[in-house]
């Protein structure tokens, strides 16, 4: 009897330990986990122009993931550095004319200390060589103004942009795109991803787009002979002034919307007057209201001063040239303009300055759009994209 107590002893002391290391190693695997996050970017539904928004088009909407352009960041309530994202992949779905782009990746035990309130920060296209370093992000000291408007002693070209020739969009050639969003009272678990797929960041461009439409009916004989921005700034900020919630440029009236200060390099327009064409775009509209179309993106530029921008173009009617009239960025009335400086408009990123123009009994007049529309955040990411399963 006492042998058979002892041998059940053991076995029940033998089952305990068991049961302990089993406990201990699923503890320590369960540590070892990582924690995930998944953010989203998504594009939304087309709006009218009459409603004030826009999808972008081609390479207006392109992100160069492919190349690794582009920086995800967290910080913390007080705008402080916490970690970069180290993503894992994307992934892409459509629904419903949405395109969603969720990424994953690990999450640091940093930002999970301040997942009651915490900030990502979304960049692309900045060129890889603007974006601040790695080493020069400092955790709990590096502020978003610090990458937004850095000051570097040893990069003075640092978060800037640079424009020395025609701005022609390409696979080499894109808009800068900023966007922030806050988040709040998150819980993050080991060995599980928490999805911020609902709370998708909104980018804005860096630029403003600007069209000159040839608007002439059926007179298909007169055509632009040519199309030129008349001071400009060849260098901007990838990203806005002082922006550092979502909440900064959420979209609803125009009144209340988007950036209305300007981010310029050095706090004023170049100073030096300069010219520069547009680029064609197209030809004749299949409805035939429109005869040409003409673009240019440009920098953010202050035009209450004598310096202020405008646009030059030439016509060529039936083999002989009139010109150069002038378009002003100002408020225009029965197709004129006093261009006073109470009228003029600043141009402003992710902005789109339309003019219509036209030969009324030998008078050159112009119609602007109501300065409403803005672009809708419509986006198209690389072409080599991770999918994860």
């Amino acid at each position: 009897m006492r042998k058979s107590h002892i041998i059940h002893t053991i076995t029940l002391l033998s089952l305990m330990l068991t049961a302990c290391v089993d406990d201990a190693e699923k503890e320590i695997q369960n540590e070892i986990k990582p924690m995930s996050v998944g953010i989203t970017v998504r594009t939304m539904a087309s709006e009218s122009a009459a409603n004030g928004y826009e999808t972008g088009n081609q390479f207006e909407n392109y992100i160069d993931v492919s190349r690794g352009d582009y920086r995800i960041y967290f910080f913390d309530g007080n705008d402080k550095y916490i970690a970069k994202f180290g993503q894992s992949g994307f992934a892409v779905s459509e629904d419903d004319g949405y395109t969603t782009y969720n990424i994953k990746g690990e999450v640091s035990q940093a930002i999970v200390n301040n997942a009651d309130h915490f900030k990502i920060v979304f960049l692309a296209n900045w060129g890889t060589e603007n974006y601040t370093r790695d080493e020069d992000l400092k955790t709990g000291i590096t502020t978003i103004s610090d990458i937004c408007e850095p000051n570097n002693a040893d990069n003075p070209n640092l978060g800037k942009f640079g424009q020395k020739t025609d701005f022609e969009l390409s696979h080499d050639n894109l808009l800068p795109f900023y966007g922030v969003r806050e988040y709040e009272n998150k819980q993050f678990q080991r060995g599980e991803a928490t999805l911020l797929y609902g709370e998708p960041i909104t980018l804005l461009r860096a630029m403003a787009k600007v069209e000159v439409i040839l608007d002439l009916g059926d007179d298909f004989e007169t055509t632009f002979s040519d199309v030129r921005i008349c001071n400009y700034n060849e260098r901007g900020y990838c990203a806005p002034y002082g922006v550092t919630t979502q909440g900064d440029y959420q979209y609803g009236k125009w009144s209340n919307d988007n950036i209305r200060r300007l981010h310029l390099v050095n706090a004023s327009n170049d100073g030096e007057y300069k010219e520069k064409q547009f680029l064609k775009v197209q030809d004749r509209s299949d409805d035939n209201t429109i005869k040409e179309k003409w673009v240019a993106y440009l920098h953010e530029y202050d035009n209450s001063g004598d310096d202020y921008s405008y646009i030059e173009v030439k016509l060529n009617e039936r083999g002989k040239e009139s010109g150069p009239y002038k378009i002003y960025f100002a408020d225009y009335t029965g197709g004129y303009t006093e261009n006073a400086p109470d009228d003029r408009y600043d141009i402003q990123r992710n902005t789109i300055y339309r003019f219509k123009v036209r030969l009324r009994n030998g008078k050159f007049e112009v119609t602007q759009n109501s300065w409403d529309n803005i672009w809708e955040n419509d986006f198209e990411f690389g072409t080599n994209i991770d999918e994860e399963e």
